[in-house]
């Protein structure tokens, strides 16, 4: 139920947040090579259910999507420029201070980008091939969840993006690793998230959801 909510604002949101990263994706290749991070590093999402996590996801989201007033849609209130914030904690405890400047709308998009950078993170920090197999496992588990049990379409489209983008897609050996079901998974994903024709299965997917209310 929380997850079919979350389509009401979502549909006016998502063609912007998409066509900025399908556009730029090129742009998180930046993060740094896994060469030079620690090898200590065990991502806090293997501890967990793919179930809880997308649904811990999916609240956030909601509250999130729950803060958007519809004008700021019919004006377009949102800042043209990609936000730079690295921790979401901060970035939050300081938003109430500043809803002059910053609306509700750069709140979604801000988290949208955030959480695509903190996925491949999550898997570049890991120290070898067979713990950055299984972290993109347990993103593909968490994004499928998100989307065929919560329609939960942000947390699946930013997990999409981030394991597409060119920093994990070059990972062969750790690739080599994943399972074919998974990436089989990955690939439906793909297809949901697909900018062709207007995001058409995307949309067609959350009308759907919509029409379930």
């Amino acid at each position: 139920e929380i997850g079919v909510r979350l389509v009401g604002s979502e549909m006016c949101i998502r063609d912007r947040l998409l066509s900025d990263q399908f556009a730029k994706r090129a742009d998180h290749s930046a993060l740094p090579r896994t060469r030079n991070l620690p090898t200590q590093h065990t991502p806090f999402i293997l501890a967990h259910s793919s179930e809880a996590l997308a649904m811990q996801f999916t609240i956030i989201e909601k509250d999130a999507l729950d803060s958007v007033d519809w004008k700021d849609l019919i004006n377009l209130s949102w800042s043209q420029e990609v936000s730079s914030v690295r921790d979401w904690a901060q970035y939050i405890h300081a938003f109430p201070t500043n809803v002059t400047e910053i609306s509700s709308i750069d709140l979604i998009i801000t988290r949208f980008n955030l959480v695509i950078k903190w996925c491949i993170s999550s898997v570049l920090l890991c120290g070898t091939s067979e713990e950055r197999a299984q972290c993109i496992t347990k993103f593909v588990h968490v994004a499928t969840h998100s989307h065929r049990s919560l329609r939960n379409f942000a947390t699946t489209a930013q997990i999409t993006i981030a394991l597409l983008s060119s920093d994990l897609s070059r990972l062969c050996t750790t690739w080599s690793k994943v399972a074919q079901a998974e990436k089989d998974a990955l690939r439906s994903l793909e297809e949901l998230v697909s900018p062709m024709r207007n995001f058409a299965v995307l949309r067609a997917e959350m009308e759907s959801a919509a029409a379930e209310l």
